[in-house]
């Protein structure tokens, strides 16, 4: 009775909606860097560049805008975004969305359809997780053109880049591995800067769960942005790019998914249909994928991980009818098989490294 009564005692306080404001800054970034070159068979020259990202709230929707600027081209790049979020799914009306966002957005990721770049559109969804993958997930961003970005999970080495002319950065289809994917991010600067963020991707069964009858949409114009000052040559840009997926829980540990796409490759129209499931048994996750476009070509994966004895495990097998197409190759690969494992050790000399065998 005592220990009834201490529970019944314990202070409940209501959970607050969080307040949404016209107009409000809640934290803005700003890089810039000074060079100055000279060569044997010229002049010194002297350049200077600026990069601003900030966070807040317009117009009572979350914002971020992004801008880069440089002493040779003036202004190069503007990328902005609005979005909402609601716990409670009553955004949208009859859509009972959690989640919304429209200007520089990414495409819903729809397996077996080929990688896609941001651009400006809209994206929606009712999921209540960040996260809307369990077998690969995108990390990207923003930052000064130049810099070189090293992406690690659990601390071992997944891949490099270099930050682009348009101030971007990107990672795809990164394999996620049962438990908890905590990745760091380490930016270095021309000029020995270094900088890091940190970001966690839980995949369990029981976040499965929370799966059940969700769906995400976007649309985009490809490689669009707010304001981008150069553009690379491809005829595919400013093309729409429509996605749709749905997910449907099965069983207690598996998430099946059906999707559509309709993409420009090459300046010519595909649409495709794809399907598959995704399955955590033990600390394994297994994907099966397979998709047909609207030439009746067909494609199909299979992939399978885990960390064993501290290695981190991947396999997997594809093929694809010879004319099915997700870029823009002239010879597409039609059969992959491969298989990949890798762990980090503290060497001797320095801080960390890592074994990679493929």
């Amino acid at each position: 009775e005592e220990r009834r009564s201490r529970q019944e005692n314990v202070a409940r306080l209501p959970r607050m909606a969080p307040q949404s404001k016209l107009f409000d800054i809640n934290a803005a970034n700003i890089t810039g860097g000074v060079q100055y070159r000279k060569t044997a068979n010229s002049e010194g020259a002297l350049t200077n560049n600026t990069n601003i990202a900030a966070e807040g709230q317009l117009l009572n929707h979350e914002s971020y805008a992004f801008v880069s600027r440089d002493s040779n081209d003036g202004l190069r790049t503007v990328r902005a975004r609005l979005s909402r979020q609601s716990e409670d799914g009553d955004l949208l009306g009859p859509l009972n969305a959690r989640f919304y966002e429209l200007g520089d957005v990414g495409a819903t990721n729809v397996p077996l359809t080929g990688s896609s770049r941001q651009g400006l559109g809209f994206r929606v969804n009712n999921n209540p997780l960040v996260n809307t993958d369990f077998s690969t997930t995108d990390i990207e961003g923003d930052n000064l053109p130049g810099w070189d970005v090293e992406l690690y999970r659990n601390g071992v080495l997944v891949e490099t880049e270099l930050v682009g002319d348009d101030g971007r950065y990107l990672f795809q289809e990164v394999p996620l591995f049962a438990g908890n994917n905590d990745f760091e991010l380490l930016f270095y600067g021309p000029q020995g800067e270094v900088r890091s963020e940190t970001l966690n991707v839980p995949v369990t069964a029981e976040l499965l769960g929370t799966q059940r009858d969700t769906y995400e949409v976007s649309m985009q114009l490809d490689d669009e942005s707010f304001y981008q000052r150069n553009h690379a040559e491809d005829e595919d840009t400013g093309e729409p790019d429509i996605a749709a997926r749905y997910n449907k829980q099965i069983g207690s540990n598996s998430l099946g998914f059906m999707g559509l796409r309709s993409r420009s490759i090459d300046g010519e129209r595909r649409t495709y249909a794809s399907t598959g499931v995704t399955s955590i048994i033990g600390s394994t996750i297994y994907d099966a994928n397979v998709a047909i476009d609207d030439q009746s070509e067909v494609a199909a994966e299979v992939r399978a991980r885990r960390n064993l004895l501290g290695w981190d495990v991947s396999t997997n097998a594809g093929w694809n009818s010879d004319d099915y197409q997700i870029s823009g190759s002239s010879d597409p690969s039609v059969l992959r098989v491969g298989a990949r494992a890798q762990r980090q050790f503290t060497p001797p000399i320095g801080t960390r490294a890592n074994v990679l065998a493929s």
